[in-house]
């Protein structure tokens, strides 16, 4: 494994008071919004300086955030993220590839349901109105446009990679949610088109077994994994 990316935090409830930004709704578990000098600020400003200095600025420009179990709070670490390194006026694309059972929309809730990533797959086309653009300044979203059984059929498909290469290079920084490693395999998937993978583990939940196994799994795939990311809710 390539340098450590290791940190505990404590974030806010997804429940709680959203403040409305555009025709958005954030979380208040979105700590890096919050513009407060707490553990769980510091928590990914310290991720992003790692992930600026030894993944962005060498030039990658990708990067699949994984967890063994979907409690481990991968979808947390990839939001936050996202927002963080937008802050620094990085042009970043957040994705919800989480087909089968999506989350993002718990921490960035559009105004109402949309399109999204599996309509794209199904379409084998870009369109523009499938991308929120600016969410926040210099942050857009693609969400998953709803769940469903046939997730690992899109993403084993061979217009994933295609389309997941075209959005990367419209954008300095993609940052793509992928489903629990142990629940099946579109994780892998995922992160081998992406080629590079920040795992995700949550203290006192995740087990030692399952995140190294999951590390060994990305590896196997021939994915660099970058670092690990510990929380503690």
């Amino acid at each position: 494994m390539n340098a450590q990316i290791a940190t505990a935090l404590h974030p806010p409830s997804v429940a709680g008071d959203q403040a409305p930004a555009q025709r958005f709704y954030f979380s208040s578990s979105l700590v890096s919004l919050a513009g407060e000098d707490t553990p769980a600020m510091q928590a990914f400003a310290s991720l992003r300086a790692n992930l600026l200095s030894g993944h962005f600025r060498v030039g990658r420009r990708s990067l699949a955030v994984c967890s063994p179990t979907g409690d481990a709070g991968s979808t947390f670490v990839a939001a936050n993220a996202a927002f963080a390194i937008a802050q620094t006026g990085i042009k970043t694309l957040l994705i919800d590839a989480n087909l089968a059972s999506p989350g993002l929309e718990k921490y960035v809730m559009p105004p109402e349901p949309g399109l999204g990533l599996r309509q794209m797959l199904r379409s084998g086309d870009m369109p523009v109105d499938y991308v929120c653009s600016d969410v926040v300044p210099n942050l857009s979203i693609l969400f998953a446009g709803g769940g469903g059984p046939n997730a690992s059929e899109l993403i084993a498909g061979r217009e994933f990679k295609a389309v997941l290469d075209e959005l990367v290079r419209d954008h300095e920084f993609t940052i793509i949610d992928t489903p629990p490693g142990k629940r099946s395999p579109d994780a892998i998937r995922i992160a081998t088109a992406v080629r590079y993978a920040l795992v995700v583990a949550r203290r006192d939940v995740s087990y030692l077994a399952d995140v190294q196994d999951l590390v060994t799994d990305l590896e196997a795939a021939q994915t660099n994994v970058v670092g690990t990311f510990l929380t503690d809710f």
